[in-house]
């Protein structure tokens, strides 16, 4: 007599046996170890074979506001670290976004010839 419960049943050894493929590490393919670099600021090796280094802190802008003589160093040291530390690119981009603000257009000017690309807001940037 069979037994109904399934214990013994053949399809039971077929399930719990492994399949004998090889198991895909993400982790080691070039393309995700390229995008990770990229993410967190490290120097990586683009797919044309060119060397991108790593994110510094570059020189000051020369606009007329001055804006980034009102950071030091150490601070904008810091921002950089905020935003490249680990964090997927998903949480960078919230990050970024948390330092701008969406202001509608205050007047808009007719021009001659109507463009397409009218902007339908301006956005205004904060560091700190």
């Amino acid at each position: 007599m069979s037994d109904n419960n399934g214990t013994n049943s053949p399809d039971d050894k077929a399930t719990t046996r492994g399949s004998r493929k090889r198991k895909r590490n993400e982790k080691d393919w070039k393309v995700n170890q390229r995008k990770l670099a990229r993410q967190e600021g490290r120097e990586y090796m683009t797919r044309k074979g060119v060397m991108v280094p790593r994110k510094t802190v570059g020189p000051a802008c020369t606009c007329k506001r001055k804006c980034m003589d009102l950071l030091s160093d150490q601070d904008k040291v810091e921002i950089m670290s905020r935003l490249y530390t680990g964090k997927p690119k998903n949480e960078q981009d919230t990050f970024l976004q948390g330092l701008m603000e969406a202001r509608s257009i205050k007047r808009h000017r007719k021009r001659i010839a109507e463009s397409a690309n009218c902007r339908s807001s301006s956005f205004d940037y904060f560091i700190m």
